[in-house]
């Protein structure tokens, strides 16, 4: 089952920039600015877990060209989406967005 790590991944990679925007001034006026790291945590781990789902097709489909094709492209989706999440989660460690 490849297909979560080609269509939800870029998803959940968009959803979680999208949160954390908008979290950000409401979490900072309450003092819980900690609490945004919740957001790329959470969608790294589901990214993680979409992207081991389609090795796990690409595994499986040994002798299928094609069904390998997608699940490598699948594969290398998911990779891509959980290193953006990452990229995106340094900034909300290393520059606090509560310090302004």
């Amino acid at each position: 089952m490849s297909w979560p790590a080609l269509l939800l991944a870029p998803l959940l990679a968009l959803l979680e920039q999208a949160l954390a925007y908008a979290l950000s001034t409401p979490l900072c006026q309450r003092q819980m600015g900690p609490w945004l790291h919740l957001v790329p945590a959470v969608s790294l781990v589901l990214v993680l877990v979409c992207s081991a789902l389609a090795l796990v097709d690409w595994r499986r489909r040994a002798g299928q060209p094609a069904g390998r094709f997608i699940s490598g492209v699948s594969l290398g989706m998911g990779a891509l989406c959980a290193l953006t999440i990452a990229a995106m989660w340094v900034p909300i460690g290393w520059l606090s967005p509560c310090a302004g």
